[in-house]
């Protein structure tokens, strides 16, 4: 059996997972407390730039969708 592949950290889940998968290893002393820290600090940071870019995407289609519906109403 092969090892599990990872989520990419392009969205939430693989930086969930990423979480995750690096809290177990502190866990069981396979990486530095401190090291955890700024990896976790770094790992919040993408999550919050991926949670901007999701919104921004998601204001620019209401926007367009208004658009549209300005269009037809005209």
């Amino acid at each position: 059996m092969g090892r599990k592949k990872h989520l990419p950290l392009t969205d939430l889940q693989g930086i969930r997972d990423e979480m995750l998968r690096l809290y177990n290893r502190a866990k069981y002393k396979k990486i530095d407390a401190k090291l955890l820290g700024k990896l976790i600090y770094c790992l919040n940071s993408v999550s919050q730039i991926v949670k901007d870019i999701e919104l921004v995407e998601r204001l620019e289609l209401l926007e367009e969708a208004k658009a549209e519906l300005e269009l037809v109403a005209a």
